[in-house]
C-alpha cells in the first residue's frame, strides 16, 4: 500500500507531465518522455539561483584562459566559442540524475581487489 501511494502521488504526476510534451508523442524514448525510476528519490531538483551562471562562468573562464595560450603546457586553441547555458540540456542532466539509482554496496570489495 505504501509503494503504490507513493507511486501515485511522486512518480505518476512527474510521468503525466512528461507524457504531455509535444517532442513525446513523436519520440516516446527521448530521455524526458520515459518513466522515472521510483527507487530513485531526490527531494531537490535543479540548481541553487546563480549556480548556472556560477557553472558557465568558471567554464568560460578556464575556455578563455586556454584560448589565449594562458595556460602552461598547453598551446593556444582556435575557434573555442563561448559557452551558453541550455535549459533543454540541463532538464534532461536533471531527469537522468532521477532516473539513476545510487546505491552503495559496502560488502562488496573495490574491483581492483577482487582476485580471479
Amino acid at each position: 500500500m505504501v509503494v503504490l501511494t507513493f507511486w501515485l502521488l511522486l512518480v505518476a504526476p512527474t510521468w503525466a507531465v512528461a507524457a504531455q510534451r509535444p517532442d513525446c508523442r513523436t519520440n516516446r524514448e527521448h530521455t524526458l518522455c520515459k518513466r522515472p525510476n521510483p527507487a530513485c528519490i531526490h527531494k531537490k531538483r535543479g540548481l541553487e539561483p546563480g549556480a548556472a551562471a556560477f557553472v558557465l562562468k568558471m567554464h568560460n573562464d578556464f575556455r578563455s584562459k586556454v584560448a589565449l595560450g594562458q595556460l602552461r603546457g598547453f598551446r593556444p586553441a582556435a575557434d573555442m566559442q563561448e559557452l551558453v547555458w541550455d535549459d533543454e540540456l540541463a532538464e534532461v542532466a536533471q531527469v537522468r540524475i532521477r532516473r539513476t539509482l545510487r546505491h552503495v554496496d559496502r560488502s562488496s570489495s573495490p574491483v581492483s581487489d577482487v582476485s580471479s
